[in-house]
């Protein structure tokens, strides 16, 4: 098979893939690699039995349209290997959320509002704006790798990438919210800053049931930052040090 034409606007690149923006034309691709390779294997999705595709491309959706996702793409072939949603966060987010999981319990999805409430209960508890002084921040909420790209550092490639990205528009925060036990291990080992995390066993009902059965190893919902130009400056198609899930976060 003939070279693949990389895109002009490349983030980052390695000897066998590279990274650049997910545009508009992109949207359907990536969804149909998100219900593939994501929305499977995430914890959260899992213990609710899935959560319905059109919630989340609502909310995908709208992140992608702010233009910070990015996509990983084999340059060989030209085919999608990889992608990171992500989008701007500010103050008052967990009001945002709060509203979307009213809205999905006035359609009866109550556990799948439950998967909205811990996300706003991390965002109100960890109050990073006031113990980082930031007012805006990137926020990575999903990542996902193809099954058979793993191992290639994918992962910490996007990480790294989001960080420059954030310094070229001038945010001076980097914030991933992971669900998975994998990628907050990632999060750690690239030196990332935990400021707050949910149990998953303690966001629990009346009778101390949780709302949501998140199979072990998946322990808790957990938010990192990271300082952008102290992470900018990596090799951002570094090989990743072990093999992580499909779904990162």
């Amino acid at each position: 098979m003939a070279p693949h034409q990389m895109h002009t606007s490349v983030l980052a690149s390695s000897d066998r893939y590279y990274l650049r923006a997910i545009l508009p034309e992109d949207t359907n691709e990536v969804f149909d690699f998100l219900v593939k390779y994501y929305y499977p294997y995430e914890p959260i999705n899992q213990s609710v039995n899935r959560i319905p595709v059109n919630i989340y491309q609502c909310s995908h959706g709208d992140t992608i349209k702010e233009g910070f996702s990015l996509m990983a793409v084999e340059k060989e072939t030209g085919k999608l290997i990889g992608v990171s949603i992500q989008g701007l966060a500010r103050p008052g987010e967990d009001v945002d959320i709060l509203m979307k999981a009213q809205a999905v319990a006035a359609f009866g999805a109550v556990k799948v509002a439950k998967s909205f409430e811990i996300l706003a209960v991390l965002e109100r508890e960890a109050d990073m704006w006031t113990r980082l002084g930031v007012d805006r921040s990137l926020r990575v909420l999903a990542t996902a790798v193809h099954s058979d790209y793993q191992g290639l550092g994918l992962g910490a490639a996007f990480v790294v990438a989001s960080a420059r990205l954030a310094q070229k528009h001038m945010i001076g925060s980097l914030s991933i919210i992971t669900s998975s036990f994998y990628f907050a291990n990632a999060c750690r080992r690239l030196g990332g800053q935990l400021v707050h995390s949910v149990r998953y066993a303690e966001f629990t009902d009346d009778k101390g049931v949780p709302h949501l059965p998140v199979k072990a190893p998946h322990v808790a919902v957990t938010m990192w930052a990271f300082d952008p130009a102290d992470l900018s400056c990596r090799d951002a198609v570094a090989r990743a040090p072990r093999r992580r899930s499909a779904a990162a976060i």
